[in-house]
């Protein structure tokens, strides 16, 4: 073997361990949300604060070894548009200013799977500029697992769903602070813009209630890279009940747009975050999720 061959194959070794780091900023933004949840008892349901803020790792764009034989989609990086394009408020109010995010990457609705965990790593699809690394987090007040698990990893389907062999699983005590979380960035510190699509789709099971996030930009502190100056988060959440038998669930745009406060209201092309939260009531639990899709567009 040739030492350009071997050089070659040590730098994707490399980039591949790197996957699965998570980058500083989002480890300061972990620490000092548990923290910040940890003193502060006088806000009711804490774990609406500590899921939204919770943030995956992002990390590079793809890897030789995860994309080898798959034609990419076109995606597009550029400044972001005026915010009035994209906004989604009633017709008749004004829209909010916002300032443009720093960064943008563009879904172009291709392909919408999001992650169907069939690779069994804590990846996203590497799909149209998705990224992210699945992580876990919860209150540390129950078993069996650690308060902080980066990254988070797909595990086994027994028995399988259909032709589904693999899918994200959470389990826990009963809690007593704020409960758990299973959260993913999309991309890179960017906004994701998910204008192209209508909402997402998964199936799921389990003993207890989970609430589906998306964080914008807007709700993000401006002192971890977001642009909300006061009055940060909670990001618009909708509760979902899973059964104990698998079922497909959706959350639309609209839904969340519904559950938003007026002064930011939910703007699908400044998403950062997806969350699936579980709060303190609703332990202890079991649940699991698969086969994450965004919907079409209406």
């Amino acid at each position: 073997m040739s030492d350009t061959f071997a050089t070659e194959w040590e730098e994707r070794l490399v980039r591949s361990a790197r996957l699965d780091v998570p980058r500083q900023g989002a480890r300061e933004r972990v620490l000092e949300a548990l923290l910040q949840d940890r003193m502060s008892t006088s806000r009711p349901r804490r774990a609406a604060v500590a899921f939204a803020v919770l943030a995956a790792a992002a990390v590079p764009l793809a890897i030789w070894l995860g994309t080898r034989g798959r034609a990419d989609r076109p995606l597009e990086l550029r400044p972001e548009p005026p915010p009035a394009a994209s906004a989604v408020v009633a017709p008749n109010e004004p829209r909010p200013e916002r300032a443009p995010c720093a960064k943008l990457v563009v879904a172009p609705g291709n392909d919408p799977v999001i992650d169907d965990f069939e690779d069994k790593n804590a990846r996203l699809s590497l799909i149209e500029g998705r990224e992210g690394t699945w992580a876990m987090y919860n209150d540390g007040t129950a078993p069996p697992v650690n308060a902080v698990n980066w990254p988070w990893h797909p595990a086994r389907l027994t028995p399988p769903r259909g032709a589904s062999h693999y899918g994200m699983h959470l389990m826990a005590g009963k809690m007593s602070k704020w409960g758990a979380v299973l959260t993913v960035d999309f991309a890179d510190s960017s906004c994701y813009d998910v204008s192209a699509y209508g909402g997402i789709e998964f199936w799921g099971k389990g003993n207890t209630r989970v609430h589906i996030a998306l964080t914008t930009i807007d709700l993000v502190p401006a002192d971890k890279g977001g642009q909300c100056a006061t009055d940060c988060y909670p990001a618009p959440a909708k509760p979902i009940d899973l059964q104990k038998n698998w079922n497909r669930f959706t959350v639309t745009w609209d839904d969340i747009a519904k559950l938003s406060r007026p002064a930011t209201p939910f703007d699908p092309a400044r998403v950062v975050t997806l969350s699936f939260g579980i709060y303190t009531q609703d332990t202890p639990f079991e649940i699991w999720l698969d086969d994450l899709r965004f919907l079409p567009k209406p």
